[in-house]
């Protein structure tokens, strides 16, 4: 499966047009797609293509799958650029990481945090250490190692649990 995602193709669309917006609410439904094809200079066809200088879109959505695969959760830390914002305020995407969920910890909310968020623990990770610090591979990272990542920076994606609400399931355990 993680195989498969890997050498899946990506296409990034653009949403309707606004005056197609409109003309759909006045028709019950609309038998042709009015939407187009983003161009490859732009910004999210790029993320999707390279989300990180250290991997390609298909190593991204391999890790992304074998979390999910192995664990019900996959977090995805959607790194932003705090001087690049949207006409609503929120942060541009620059990067996005895949995180192994067996070196997060969802911590509560507090007042630097007021969403809550999750921590990121090296010493739960021996695999990404070596004698001279953590191995090129982890690349970004390894720079939020023993700290808070806010949770409107990560991205869940689950498998529902039959038990716990906030909490995945993997469909091979």
């Amino acid at each position: 499966i993680c195989l498969q995602a890997m050498q899946a193709d990506v296409l990034v669309y653009r949403d309707s047009s606004p005056a197609a917006k409109r003309k759909r609410r006045m028709k019950a439904y609309t038998t042709q797609d009015e939407s187009e094809e983003m161009p490859e200079t732009h910004a999210l066809v790029k993320l999707e293509k390279r989300p990180n200088p250290n991997e390609s879109g298909g190593r991204f959505r391999y890790k992304a799958v074998q979390q999910l695969q192995l664990t019900g959760t996959c977090l995805i830390w959607n790194v932003p650029n705090m001087g690049a914002r949207f006409g609503n305020g929120s942060a541009k995407t620059v990067q996005r990481f895949i995180v192994p969920t067996a070196i997060a910890t969802p911590v509560q909310p507090t007042r630097e945090t007021p969403l809550g968020g999750w921590r990121l623990q090296p010493t739960w990770s021996n695999w990404a250490q070596d004698p001279q610090g953590f191995v090129e591979m982890f690349g970004g990272i390894t720079m939020a190692f023993g700290k808070v990542i806010p949770a409107e920076q990560m991205q869940v994606i689950r498998w529902p649990h039959p038990l716990y609400v906030d909490d995945g399931c993997s469909p091979t355990g």
